[in-house]
């Protein structure tokens, strides 16, 4: 009977059981996967293209400096026959024979505007559009971290099935050791039919739920290749690694870890460089109170000639000219559009504001709210433990009082089924620890656990 149940006393909560690790099928490390994840994920890659769309503003608000300059051709002909005309008196006459006059222009020119004042609004709005790129930048460095934190849940939740499948392989051995030592016992007359009855159940019902939790792991891995963005081009995968190293949360200090995540995570940045750009754009919606002073000039040739001889003449130099001004503008009513438009650019620099402090403190809180649950999980890692390791002694005592006679096959399985769940619940206090880990990194915005 020891071999029976010393099966369970030794569950191997490592990766790679051969039911489920195919020789030909890659492997994948929890750094690759990030790695892949930052050049495929779809949602990282849609923040990656609004910020570049972001670029494109900056450089149009960089165009609002220059001169406007606009080139023109054209070509143009005419034809005209008449049979009428006016004499020296101005009396219309019939002419003996139609008349025909043909004639053809050409012309080519450029003009150019240019605005050398207009109340700083240009260079509040390229300010503001800076400050916008920079925000979108934030977004997508916060949109990674995300996606990070998404791919390292998903990975150690692939980790955590993985490892009850090893658990639900080792029990079903157990199972079938116990099948196997009651139905040598029944043959000496040492047990009952009802015992080795009671084995054959255990057993299939081993059986089974180690098919119900095969699936699950295949799930899982299918989860993480959906938040890799590569869902359809791998079948499936092996893991390779584990939950990360369990540490003491009391060597962190709530305090430093609130002030590293107003410094890491890029929430916080996005927030403030909206609130900035919105101060600018409040600051040039003011500036349409100052006269604006635009500078426009132009050159242009031409000439006209009878017949069609001018048309596609590139190089019409006859007629030249030029002209050149400079205009002041200032709007002195315009319905009161004016003060509207400062009122709102207002408002938005104060909702941005608010947003930004409003979302300093959800950050804090969050920050703080993790760390308790990281020392929760810790707490509860700990007792799972000391559980787990009084379940497998207790194994250890039944299986001999059970040897004695002392317990019946009933109560012997009672214990064994409760050290399986003792066993599965160790691997989910270790999940939990992992992803409570994760997710405080998430806030922080980046690493925190100890180095070596």
């Amino acid at each position: 009977m020891t071999k029976m149940v010393s099966g369970l006393l030794v569950l191997a909560l490592g990766v790679g059981t051969a039911s489920v690790r195919a020789q030909d099928l890659p492997t994948l490390t929890l750094e690759e996967a990030l790695d892949i994840a930052r050049d495929r994920n779809p949602s990282y890659l849609t923040a990656i293209a609004q910020a570049d769309a972001s670029g494109a503003s900056v450089r149009q608000q960089y165009g609002a400096f220059f001169p406007s300059l606009s080139l023109s051709m054209g070509w143009n002909g005419s034809s005209r026959t008449s049979l009428s005309a006016e004499d020296e008196f101005g009396q219309t006459v019939t002419l003996p024979d139609p008349v025909s006059v043909r004639g053809s222009s050409a012309s080519q020119g450029f003009s150019a505007s240019w605005t050398l004042f207009d109340g700083l609004r240009n260079v509040n709005s390229l300010g503001a559009a800076k400050f916008n790129l920079a925000a979108a930048h934030a977004g997508a460095d916060y949109q990674g971290i995300n996606v990070d934190a998404e791919v390292s849940q998903r990975f150690y939740q692939a980790v955590r099935e993985q490892r009850l499948v090893e658990v639900e392989e080792q029990l079903l051995t157990s199972a079938q050791e116990r099948l196997s030592a009651n139905e040598r016992l029944f043959r000496v007359a040492s047990v009952s039919q009802v015992d080795v009855l009671g084995a054959r159940v255990d057993l299939a019902s081993a059986q089974q739920q180690l098919d119900v939790q095969l699936a699950s792991a295949r799930k899982a891995r299918l989860q993480v290749l959906q938040s890799l963005g590569i869902l359809g081009e791998i079948d499936d995968f092996t893991l390779e690694g584990g939950f990360p190293p369990v540490f003491d949360p009391e060597t962190l200090t709530i305090d430093d870890l609130v002030q590293r995540a107003f410094e890491a995570n890029p929430v916080v940045a996005q927030r403030e460089f909206q609130y900035e750009s919105a101060r600018k754009s409040s600051a040039a919606a003011r500036g349409a109170w100052l006269p604006s002073l635009s500078f426009n000039g132009g050159w242009s040739r031409g000439q006209q000639n009878q017949g069609f001889g001018a048309v596609f003449d590139f190089d019409p130099g006859q007629n030249r000219g030029y002209s050149f001004g400079i205009s002041v503008n200032w709007q002195a009513f315009d319905g009161f559009q004016r003060s509207q438009a400062i009122a709102s650019a207002n408002s938005q620099a104060r909702q941005a504001q608010e947003t930004l402090r409003l979302e300093s403190l959800q950050l804090e809180q969050a920050v703080r709210a993790a760390f308790i649950d990281l020392q929760t999980a810790h707490s509860g890692l700990d007792l799972q433990r000391r559980a787990t390791e009084l379940s497998r002694q207790r194994i250890e005592f039944a299986q001999e009082q059970y040897r004695e006679g002392a317990i019946d096959f009933t109560s012997l399985q009672q214990i064994i089924d409760n050290g399986a769940q003792q066993e599965r619940s160790l691997v989910n206090a270790e999940f939990n620890f992992a992803n409570q880990l994760v997710l405080l990194e998430q806030q922080v915005g980046e690493p925190v656990r100890p180095q070596g």
